[in-house]
């Protein structure tokens, strides 16, 4: 597992706006060929043997919260009468329905849970690659096909290595580029999706840190790359169906780019336009924090890597493989130090939209652990397969409260502390702990 104690960012997932007794459901088994009790995955494992598995591990959930059948076990009847399941006839199967909501530097490993959910005949060892573990066959890229193009980490995993079209039929939105892909929400796609949304939301600076590092290699002025990305996650849920919101996006992969080229198929004839990198997304942040509250079925902060997957299996049922605390893109262990300070100067100007929906995500986050009875003790039971993930060293030290505004980890603690009391028995961050980072 590629995490770093005591680092400063993690991801979690919770629930919104949803009775999770009544039509929240888990993944299909859409395994890969068109009769699913017969396909066979390269473990070995048949469809049908694995669905009985998951359903014989989600059987008790805490605080008597039963785990709602699984979409790819009702007929086609019982499948009509659920908002999270979809029934594919030319497969003659129920499966879940997914739109992966997916902002840049979100987390892009928790499409490893997500892959599991949709289809339970992948291979239990199967994640999302990193192309660093020569030693693990799953970790590694292949060669690009002929003719296509280079793809890597979820890209790569639901074009080549699993294909969505062989084993994730009709599971996924906008499954033709790419599930994970960082795609806005339009309109259209609201009105077909919405209840059926899945996201990790970020500590927007910690967000733009990681953003910096990444696209910007580190260089030139934070403050200002900072400024020109604010509302990032705002404008991805807003969407507005337009495309001024994609410019965003392609922006933040273009740190040097002062706006986003591209052809209007709109307009008659076709032209090319453009959008402004800096377009201010203040009037869509109702819209934003509306969607948030209504149309995710699973919401998450990247803060929380360990206690979300803990909760999505709480929620979902399904069982909870070691694979799934893989690190796809681990940032660099000694950049820490670096990190932290390039917090403390973001803290100066921090983004005052997506911090608005960041606040919102903790609140559904931190209501969903609680109503599921998440806490390290409990997820020890529930992921049995990483018991060091859970473990307490009491030779690593919990980071000092001493400046508790200095930078957004500190204000993520104290925002936990007030959403779920003193955690006198160290279960929701304890000393060791290995904090998902990237």
């Amino acid at each position: 597992m590629l995490y770093l104690k005591a680092a400063i960012c993690l991801a979690v997932v919770a629930a919104a706006g949803h009775d999770c007794g009544s039509g929240d459901a888990a993944c299909p088994a859409t395994a890969k060929a068109s009769n699913v009790s017969s396909a066979t995955s390269s473990s070995g494992a048949h469809g049908t043997q694995l669905i009985q598995r998951r359903k014989a591990v989600a059987v008790a959930v805490s605080h008597d919260i039963e785990v709602p059948l699984h979409c790819d076990s009702l007929s086609e009847g019982q499948c009509s009468s659920r908002s999270d399941c979809n029934y594919t006839n030319n497969i003659s199967q129920c499966h879940v329905l997914i739109s992966w909501w997916h902002p840049p530097k979100c987390a892009g490993s928790f499409g490893t849970t997500l892959a599991h959910f949709a289809n339970s005949s992948i291979p239990a060892g199967a994640h999302m690659p990193g192309n660093t573990n020569e030693s693990d066959p799953e970790d590694m890229l292949g060669p690009t096909p002929p003719g296509e193009k280079e793809r890597q980490g979820e890209d790569y995993f639901f074009n080549y290595k699993y294909p969505y079209y062989e084993w994730f039929q009709d599971c996924f939105a906008h499954a033709y580029w790419n599930p994970g892909n960082h795609v806005p929400i339009s309109d259209e796609a609201w009105d077909m999706w919405h209840g059926n949304y899945y996201g990790l939301f970020r500590q927007p600076e910690q967000r733009i840190v990681s953003s910096y590092n990444h696209f910007a290699d580190g260089s030139g002025d934070i403050l200002q790359y900072s400024k020109r990305l604010w509302g990032q996650q705002t404008a991805m849920l807003s969407g507005r169906g337009t495309l001024d919101h994609w410019a965003k996006v392609q922006c933040e992969f273009d740190p040097l780019a002062d706006e986003w080229e591209y052809v209007d198929i709109d307009l008659i004839p076709p032209a090319p336009t453009s959008a402004s990198c800096d377009e201010s997304v203040e009037d869509d942040l109702p819209l934003a924090i509306e969607r948030l509250q209504t149309g995710f079925r699973f919401v998450g902060l990247v803060e929380e890597y360990d206690l979300s997957v803990c909760l999505f299996h709480k929620m979902f049922g399904g069982e909870c493989y070691e694979n799934e605390f893989i690190n796809m893109r681990a940032g660099a262990d000694d950049k820490e130090d670096s990190k932290l300070d390039l917090m403390v100067m973001l803290e100066e100007e921090p983004d005052p939209y997506d911090n608005k929906v960041y606040e919102v995500a903790e609140e559904i986050f931190w209501d969903t652990v609680k109503q599921y009875d998440v806490s390290r003790t409990t997820c020890a039971i529930t992921c049995p397969s990483v018991p060091e993930v859970w473990e307490i060293d009491a030779s690593v030290s919990l980071f000092q409260e001493a400046n508790p505004t200095a930078h957004g980890y500190h204000r993520s603690k104290l925002r936990r502390k007030e959403l779920v009391g003193e955690d006198t028995g160290m279960e929701y961050d304890w000393p060791g702990r290995l904090n998902y980072h990237e």
